[in-house]
């Protein structure tokens, strides 16, 4: 039941962004990057692999903690 409430939130969210490209051009890199990343996600929940999906999360967790101290230090240091 989750995982079709899922997709179906990413299938909205997708038709929301795409509406959006199409009014404002200029959000379409971030929508089609978040777009592509949450079909990501949602094929992870189809996985039936553990062990194999419990090295996709890892990564995932592990890349959203870099991207977050990037994120930091390039504040810290006046680029953003």
């Amino acid at each position: 039941m989750i995982r079709k409430i899922l997709l179906a939130v990413i299938i909205v969210y997708i038709a929301v962004s795409t509406a959006q490209i199409i009014q404002r051009p200029s959000t379409a890199p971030e929508g089609v990057v978040i777009g592509a990343a949450l079909l990501v996600v949602i094929s992870f929940s189809y996985m039936r692999d553990e062990q194999g999906l419990a090295k996709w999360e890892g990564a995932a967790v592990w890349l959203a903690v870099f991207l977050f101290v990037l994120y930091g230090i390039l504040k810290y240091a006046g680029v953003l």
